[in-house]
């Protein structure tokens, strides 16, 4: 393929620091509906932020569109392949905390003249995860959505067509305003920390104008600190739970996210397990594998040592510091009444324990319990 670039211009004629109106050929405005994640196309502009339209460049040739009003981005859901279908609805909703996904992505394709190839000084907007571009009519069913681009008007009255026109794709960009500068900082969620484990956790941000961002925090665990890029390091000192607010600045504007940061102390070592002034116990010492568990005033024998191990999944393996066997529930049952055995250790989840009151891993393995009392 032979290639000749004549121009040094963009590709995609925006202004990042301008809002723009998105408006059909047939004068149809989009916007995001008030009030919800919904977009529409209206009749003319009403002036309200919620028709106007801001682009900040991912670096890649693609855009992101923002709603100047709620600072949603316009896109389609990538979690399902269904809204790669043509007829999709855009919607405007809220940066995940890794920032657009690529449904929210846009190509923006100069329009030109089929005779010379000229600038005809309209757009397409391609997204980037269907492939389809968005269209613009006065049709209640269909005021926005996402269709195959086309450079005609269906007029057979086919209902694969729907009577759509080249023109509903025909879109022209008008600067109405400049566009107002904001910081989003994504939410890493609640986190859960075990007492003098090493942490590393980056945050992330964007900000609408593609300036570069400096980060702060307050409220980190004792132990724990943030870089200027986002990066909390460190290895916390002190089990409690904190209230963490992260900042990202440009000096000219900021955004900040809050999150609750649990550190606990790890049940690893060597306990006795006690309930109604009762102790676990491997009942006369036995080295047996399906020995059933029973409860024992408390001797601190070793049939009543157990040494815990934290697996990855947040729960804890428990193996008799006599037998060296692990308290296991029998068959792995998880009905009520079940017998507690001891058993061959095999790491198998009927074999791991869990203390709501414990540390726990972010997704931790349903408890299994059973009576000892």
């Amino acid at each position: 393929m032979n290639l000749t670039i004549d121009t040094t211009g963009p590709a995609a004629p925006v202004d990042t620091s301008k809002a723009y109106r998105i408006s059909g050929a047939g004068g149809r405005v989009l916007a995001q509906v008030s009030g919800g994640s919904a977009t529409t196309s209206l009749a003319a502009a009403t002036g309200s932020g919620l028709d106007a339209w801001t682009f900040a460049s991912n670096g890649d040739g693609s855009y992101r569109i923002a709603n100047s009003a709620t600072g949603h981005l316009l896109g389609v859901s990538s979690a399902s392949t269904a809204t790669r279908a043509w007829g999709t609805r855009p919607t405007a909703t809220a940066a995940g905390p890794g920032g657009p996904d690529v449904g929210r992505q846009w190509f923006v394709v100069r329009g030109t003249s089929p005779a010379d190839g000229a600038a005809t000084g309209t757009y397409r907007l391609v997204n980037r995860y269907s492939g389809l571009v968005i269209g613009l009519s006065a049709d209640s069913g269909r005021l926005a959505e996402t269709t195959p681009a086309r450079s005609w008007t269906d007029t057979t009255g086919s209902p694969v067509g729907g009577a759509r026109t080249a023109a509903e794709q025909t879109l022209t960009l008008t600067p109405v305003a400049r566009a107002p500068e904001t910081v989003t900082v994504g939410s890493p969620g609640d986190r859960s920390t075990l007492l003098n484990a090493a942490v590393s956790l980056r945050l992330e941000a964007v900000d609408s104008l593609g300036k570069p961002l400096t980060f702060g925090a307050t409220g980190l665990p004792a132990g724990l600190g943030i870089s200027a890029a986002g990066l909390i390091t460190g290895t916390p000192t002190a089990a409690g739970t904190s209230t963490v607010t992260v900042t990202a600045s440009s000096g000219t504007a900021s955004g900040s996210t809050t999150f609750t940061w649990a550190v606990t102390a790890s049940f690893d070592g060597v306990h006795t397990l006690t309930a109604a002034g009762k102790a676990l116990d491997n009942p006369d010492h036995g080295t047996t594998a399906g020995t059933r568990l029973i409860t024992w005033t408390p001797t601190g024998g070793a049939n009543q040592r157990w040494t815990f191990t934290r697996r990855s999944d947040g729960a804890y393996e428990l193996k008799n510091a006599e037998s060296g066997l692990c308290a296991d529930v029998e068959g792995g049952s998880t009905g009520a009444g079940a017998r507690v055995i001891q058993w061959t250790c095999t790491g198998a989840a009927n074999q791991r324990w869990s203390s709501p009151g414990g540390p726990t891993a972010p997704t931790p393995s349903p408890p299994r319990r059973a009576d000892w009392s």
